[in-house]
C-alpha cells in the first residue's frame, strides 16, 4: 500500500515560487490500477516523482508497506527504489544499447550474472511481444514498441509497484490500446500495482479501478472512473471532463459523454 500524508511541494525561484503540490493526501491499495489526472502544470508528474523521491517533498511523508521513505538515508532508499518501477513518456532508453541490453540494464546494477540477466530479459521481450526486436536499437524501433521494451526493462527488478508518467501520450492510438492492454495485463497477472500518471480521461476510463484529479497542485476529487465522469464534485472537474479528448477507434475526437460512456465504460 501506498499513504500519501499532507505532502507538499514548491519550487523557489529568484522571481517567484512555485506550489506545485499542497495538502496531498491519497491512498493507494495493494493491487490496483490507480490514476492521476489533470491538465498540464497541475502537478501530476511532480507527484510521481515525489512518491519514489526523486523529487523530496518539503514536508509530509509518503509511505510504502509501513515504510515511511522520506526517512531513509541515500543507501536505505536506492535500496527500497528496487520495489518501485517506472516508465516514462519520452521511453528513456540507451540510445547505443540494443532491446536486450536495455532490458539488461537494472540486471547488471544487481550484479546478475550475465547469463541469467539475458534469459530473464528475453523472457520479458518475448512476454511483451516484441522477443524479434532482442537485437534492435531504440532507432530502429516504433514508438509502441520503445514503450515495450521500457516495460520490460522496468519489470526486470520484479518491482511491486510500476509507476508510469504519460506512459502513452507520445504514441498513437493503435500503440496507445497495446499498451494500455499490457499494463492491465500484468496488474492482473503479476498483481503489481500500478499508478498511471495522464491528461487523457480515456486512460483512465479503460484501465483505472480508482482516480484521483488534480488541479493546481491540489487534489479535487478521489473515486471510480464511473463516478467521476457521471457526477464530477468540482468545478475543476467538469471543466476536464467537458474539454476531453477521448480515443475512439484509430482516431482521437471529441465526443459528448453519452456516446463516450456508451463506447468506454
Amino acid at each position: 500500500m501506498i499513504e500519501i500524508v499532507s505532502l507538499n511541494k514548491t519550487f523557489k525561484s529568484n522571481k517567484e515560487d512555485f506550489v506545485a503540490l499542497e495538502d496531498i493526501n491519497l491512498t493507494v491499495n495493494d493491487g490496483e490500477i490507480f490514476g492521476v489526472i489533470g491538465l498540464s502544470g497541475a502537478g501530476k508528474s511532480t507527484l510521481i516523482r515525489c512518491i519514489n523521491l526523486l523529487e523530496r517533498p518539503d514536508s509530509g511523508k509518503v509511505v510504502i508497506d509501513g515504510q515511511d521513505l522520506t526517512l531513509l538515508n541515500k543507501k536505505e532508499l536506492n535500496a527500497f527504489r528496487k520495489n518501485l518501477s517506472m516508465i516514462f513518456q519520452g521511453f528513456n532508453l540507451f540510445e547505443q544499447r540494443t532491446a536486450l541490453q536495455n532490458v539488461c540494464f537494472p540486471l547488471e546494477l544487481t550484479n546478475v550474472p550475465k547469463e541469467e540477466r539475458t534469459k530473464i530479459a528475453l523472457e520479458l521481450l518475448e512476454q511483451m511481444g516484441i522477443q524479434d526486436k532482442a537485437n534492435s536499437y531504440p532507432s530502429q524501433l516504433s514508438g509502441g514498441q520503445k514503450q515495450r521494451v521500457a516495460i520490460a526493462r522496468a519489470l526486470a527488478s520484479n518491482p511491486k509497484y510500476l509507476l508510469c508518467d504519460e506512459a502513452t501520450s507520445a504514441l498513437d492510438p493503435e500503440a496507445t490500446e497495446s499498451i494500455l492492454s499490457i499494463i492491465k495485463e500484468i496488474n492482473q497477472k503479476q498483481k503489481i500495482t500500478v499508478i498511471v500518471i495522464t491528461h487523457e480521461l480515456s486512460v483512465i476510463a479503460k484501465i483505472c479501478d480508482r482516480v484521483a484529479v488534480i488541479h493546481n497542485g491540489k487534489v479535487c476529487e478521489c473515486n471510480t472512473p464511473t463516478q467521476i465522469f457521471k457526477n464530477p464534485q468540482t468545478e475543476p472537474t467538469k471543466k476536464l471532463i467537458a474539454s476531453a479528448t477521448f480515443l475512439r477507434g484509430n482516431n482521437k475526437c471529441r465526443l459528448n459523454l453519452l456516446i463516450f460512456f456508451k463506447t468506454v465504460i
